[in-house]
């Protein structure tokens, strides 16, 4: 189950990806014994990687009480959604004259390839969003070394939002809508990076980043009113009972 990088490392990275996936939620107590027998590792590695992820914002290690999985506040996935769209203008500047033509044309290729699926539901929509990052990770790629790995964090950060966004959105609009809209919005990113246009490319990745965040801002404070309006019918219920 865990090879190559160091134990600490694979341990910080399944974890992650298990909060991403919503599979470990906001609150949840993570027991470094419980991990550490799961997994086959030492208590060590499992105590390295809960500091790591309380280091990047995905856990809160409270003295003399656990380490819980980290809620994102609305002010900072704003925040963190603002900071990405800069740093997708600055990702368009750096790779514009460095994409290899023919990767961009695949990328094409296969998001056409969503438009023409006969029937959209939740598997082809999250599997459209791993499409979505591995273009954004390959223009990412012509970064210096030095920034990649805090820049790919900070796009870690928006991918259990964005991705429990796309399911919500799933109740309220059609499917297809959905996908049709946001490939318009990679197609016209790839067309420009196509077209060496560095305004276009900067303007299109920087408002694809834009409107997720409008959208995600939109679904958190949704969720928050709806929370909100359950507790108030229990508040009346209890009073009635």
């Amino acid at each position: 189950m865990l090879n190559k990088k160091s134990l600490s490392e694979q341990v910080y990275e399944l974890i992650k990806k298990e909060i991403i996936l919503d599979n470990l939620k906001p609150g949840e107590k993570l027991s470094v014994e419980k991990i550490s027998k799961h997994l086959n590792v030492s208590r060590t590695p499992v105590s390295n990687a809960l500091q790591a992820l309380e280091r990047d914002g995905y856990v809160e290690i409270v003295p003399q009480s656990g380490t819980y999985v980290r809620e994102l506040s609305l002010e900072e996935i704003k925040a963190i959604y603002e900071l990405r769209e800069e740093i997708e203008g600055l990702v368009a500047k750096i790779a514009i004259n460095k994409v290899d033509s023919k990767i961009l044309e695949d990328y094409l290729q296969k998001f056409h390839q969503f438009l023409i699926k006969e029937e959209v539901n939740e598997e082809v929509l999250l599997d459209y969003f791993q499409l979505d990052l591995e273009l954004h990770d390959y223009l990412l790629r012509f970064c210096p070394q030095i920034i990649q790995k805090e820049t790919r964090n900070i796009i870690d950060l928006t991918k259990r939002s964005r991705r429990l966004c796309i399911l919500y959105e799933l109740k309220e609009k059609s499917p297809k809508d959905l996908i049709k809209k946001e490939i318009r919005n990679h197609r016209e990113i790839i067309d420009a990076f196509l077209e060496k246009d560095l305004d276009k490319a900067i303007y299109y990745s920087k408002r694809d980043v834009r409107e997720a965040k409008e959208q995600v801002l939109k679904f958190f404070y949704l969720v928050q009113e709806e929370s909100y309006e359950a507790v108030k019918e229990e508040e009346i219920g209890g009073w009635y009972n």
